[in-house]
């Protein structure tokens, strides 16, 4: 929004005036700070004095409604001749209308700026006039009962953003080369490394459909075999398969590591799997930022750690699986495609995207009751039953497993 009304954009936390509290504290914080600069580095060089901020002007998106939404009017741009507000908005904002127009604009303005002579400049014009061509992005199957919101938006400059508000401090950065260097091996071939996030706790209680641990990992045996990856070594048995496993849930990841172990399932795979996970993680048995659980001693600040060792260990991998219901998952996706991943080919896979239906989850259950029940539909015209519960047709992929490899 901050971009789209050409603005800087401020953050601030951990305020007081006059004895009283006006913004609190940063809960993921434990520095003296108590904001996001105790992980993260600034959003921006800019400052404002505490009476700047107190004195800002209050502004809602109504103000601002049809100027962001419509990227054609030529309405001036509301409150500018206001130094700063203050724009108090919680909704998702939707990432085209006035956004792409003020990006192709700011672009150009930096290519007007460049020598004329810069035999570069054809190729930057291009590549800023497809800023307009952008469509509206894309969202997953499983989450077209929601509106495309920023975070599940496929733009190029989404994954911009995100790497750019992710980029740690020095000493964060430092740390999490550390965990980074204990947890995965110097030797790993990315090549043979599939990455599973796994969303559980509130996700599945509240919002998304979710899997079976075992579900999961039978999902990794058939895209090992799709990729063409299956082979046998010295001795007969498979090759070994790098699995890259983070869960704020720790039981979901302890369920992996049961199923790594146990013949029942691992003689039915086309690998020996060799599970990586983040020693780091803190398991914070949620994905709420506003509702940190600490244990085991931690700080608030191990919880952005652990959050960032997760997804620095995903970018190992060769390929990735997620539930795009996630947001965690879709940030996962977005650094991918950024570039920050060891393997450019490794732009992540939703499991919403997958053709089998027992993997087509539905992300708002609660409020969208018709997407289950057409899964489930699905599902029974898939294994020809008359009726079927999704936990049958887990159960069923590993029985069927033959048929299922052809």
């Amino acid at each position: 929004a901050a971009f789209a009304m050409n603005r800087t954009l401020v953050l601030y936390n951990n305020i007081e005036t006059n004895g009283r509290i006006f913004s609190p504290p940063w809960k993921l914080s434990s520095c003296d700070r108590k904001d996001l600069q105790c992980s993260f580095q600034p959003i921006t060089a800019c400052s404002l004095t505490i009476s700047d901020i107190i004195e800002a002007k209050d502004v809602k998106f109504e103000d601002y409604r049809n100027f962001l939404y419509n990227r054609n009017s030529n309405e001036p741009i509301p409150h500018d001749d206001t130094k700063v507000i203050r724009f108090n908005n919680r909704a998702p904002i939707p990432v085209m209308g006035r956004l792409l127009k003020a990006i192709h604009a700011t672009a150009s303005n930096l290519i007007n700026a460049l020598d004329p002579n810069d035999r570069r400049i054809p190729l930057m014009r291009k590549a800023a006039a497809s800023i307009l061509e952008d469509g509206r992005g894309k969202t997953s199957k499983g989450n077209d009962n929601r509106k495309p919101s920023f975070i599940h938006a496929e733009f190029d400059f989404v994954h911009a953003f995100i790497m750019y508000a992710l980029r740690p401090t020095l000493s964060k950065g430092e740390e999490l080369e550390k965990f980074y260097e204990r947890d995965v091996p110097s030797n790993l071939n990315s090549t043979r490394t599939l990455g599973l996030p796994i969303r559980g706790s509130d996700k599945c209680n509240q919002e998304s459909e979710c899997l079976q641990p075992s579900t999961y990992m039978r999902l990794m045996g058939k895209i090992w075999s799709e990729r063409g990856l299956t082979e046998t070594v010295v001795g007969g048995k498979n090759a070994v398969a790098n699995i890259l496993v983070t869960s704020e849930a720790e039981e979901l990841v302890d369920a992996i590591y049961s199923i790594a172990s146990n013949d029942t399932y691992t003689l039915k795979l086309p690998f020996r799997p060799n599970i990586i996970s983040n020693s780091n993680d803190i398991h914070q048995r949620n994905g709420n930022v506003d509702r940190p659980r600490l244990q085991n001693g931690a700080q608030a600040d191990d919880i952005v750690t652990s959050i960032l060792s997760s997804f620095k260990l995903q970018m190992k991998a060769g390929l990735t699986v997620g539930n795009c219901c996630s947001n965690f998952h879709q940030i996962i996706f977005h650094l991918l495609r950024g570039g920050c991943g060891v393997e450019p080919t490794n732009r992540g896979m939703c499991l919403q995207d997958r053709n089998e239906s027992i993997y087509q989850l539905c992300c708002d259950k609660g409020s969208s009751p018709i997407c289950p029940r057409e899964r489930l539909a699905r599902l029974a015209e898939e294994f020809n039953r008359t009726s079927i519960t999704v936990e049958e047709a887990e159960s069923e992929i590993w029985e069927e497993w033959k048929s299922f490899q052809r």
